[in-house]
């Protein structure tokens, strides 16, 4: 777990989530305009993160 830490830390932002973190969250994961487009939610960019976390576990 601490390695996992370490490798992430740069990406890691020190601020808490502000309300335009869309940005910056889609930069980090590579989230296209087509990937949210596809998503039929209320939170797509939310969804897409999670789903994108499952796979690296």
């Amino acid at each position: 777990m601490n390695r996992l830490y370490f490798e992430l830390k740069p990406f890691l932002n020190p601020k808490p989530l502000s309300r335009n973190n869309h940005p910056f969250l889609k930069r980090q994961f590579n989230v296209s305009k087509n990937q949210l487009s596809v998503v039929q939610s209320k939170d797509s960019l939310e969804d897409i993160i999670v789903e994108k976390a499952t796979v690296l576990v």
